[in-house]
């Protein structure tokens, strides 16, 4: 009896657990509102549950980087690429924010390997343009620009 007792204690906890869980809709509608704060709360809960999940973890570094938390996006973009070393957005983001800190060398590298994952995107094309302007590497920034210009 004792036994059956506990068993539905814990069967309750978990259901109660994961019930709580954040839904993945609610939280896009939050991000796509601008609510970034409770963006970030729900992603937290959703990410006890799900912790290797890119697509809410890359969610909220973008909420970060809105809040101009730059620190923390960093944190979670390098998870990201700790879990999934090929997610272009992760690197990508590393770069874009080390480029608005004036820190082009360093923004360069994960920019460059950004496109080489994805060389189809427009945004990362671009700013890798945009980043070699910066660097003074007239015929790299040259290229990339027109690459991003063709997308």
């Amino acid at each position: 009896m004792k036994r059956t007792t506990h068993i539905l204690t814990i069967l309750s906890f978990l259901l109660f657990l994961f019930s709580c869980a954040a839904n993945p809709v609610e939280i896009e509608a939050l991000y796509n509102s601008g609510k970034y704060e409770q963006t970030i709360s729900e992603i937290n809960k959703r990410l006890f549950f799900h912790v290797k999940d890119v697509k809410f973890l890359h969610m909220r570094a973008r909420s970060f980087e809105e809040l101009k938390q730059y620190d923390e996006a960093i944190k979670d973009y390098e998870r990201i690429i700790s879990i999934d070393p090929n997610y272009a957005q992760a690197h990508a983001g590393i770069g874009k924010i080390l480029f608005d800190k004036k820190h082009y060398a360093q923004a360069e590298l994960y920019i460059l390997r950004a496109s080489s994952i994805d060389p189809e995107n427009f945004e990362i094309l671009y700013l890798a343009g945009r980043c070699e302007l910066m660097l003074e590497k007239w015929d790299k920034a040259e290229r990339f620009l027109k690459l991003a210009e063709k997308k």
